[in-house]
């Protein structure tokens, strides 16, 4: 009986030393890099709106919506302004990025475009760059194949949400922010 018991005693130890603690982060080494939900998000290097490079890295420990967007598609334009209150509303926490990528044929257009005034009142300052159409480029590596496109990663660059409306952005960029 006094065996059992410590075995019970340490098998129960043993298991609450594994639990696997919400907060915890993935090895790297366990997480594939792709394009889907569960992989490390594909990291790249564009130039953004003001010339500098970018990478997707540089964002790491922020929660990152990749919006995948163009000028011509009237989806996009539709939902802008609910991304620019998205981003007036949280800019300021320290722990939320918005990358906006972008694939226009005319990057003067684009250029002129993301520094304006949003229709919502709000600028477009979150992270602008433009992906151009040079193979391989972001839009092609991440299977996008019509816009608006939008993955939410987490503080890690894992993908947790793929190909959602603006309806739903909100919700899931809340619900990752912990906001209540």
């Amino acid at each position: 009986m006094k065996n059992t018991l410590i075995l019970l005693l340490t098998l129960s130890l043993f298991a609450i030393g594994c639990d696997d603690d919400e907060g915890s982060n993935p090895d790297d080494n366990q997480v594939t890099e792709g394009w889907e939900v569960g992989n490390r998000a594909l990291d790249f290097e564009l130039e953004d709106a003001d010339g500098n490079m970018v990478s997707l890295t540089d964002y790491r420990g922020k929660v990152v919506l990749m919006e995948f967007w163009d000028l011509d598609c009237s989806i996009c334009m539709a939902e802008m302004p609910d991304v620019e209150r998205l981003w007036d509303d949280y800019r300021g926490r320290g722990d939320f990025v918005i990358i906006g990528l972008s694939q226009n044929l005319d990057e003067t257009r684009w250029q002129n475009y993301v520094t304006a005034t949003g229709n919502s009142g709000f600028p477009r300052d979150w992270v602008q760059v433009f992906d151009s159409h040079l193979q391989p480029n972001v839009f092609s590596r991440y299977r996008v194949t019509k816009t608006p496109m939008r993955l939410l990663l987490d503080e890690n660059g894992v993908i947790l949400h793929r190909e959602f409306d603006g309806v739903e952005m909100r919700t899931l960029v809340e619900e990752e922010l912990d906001i209540q």
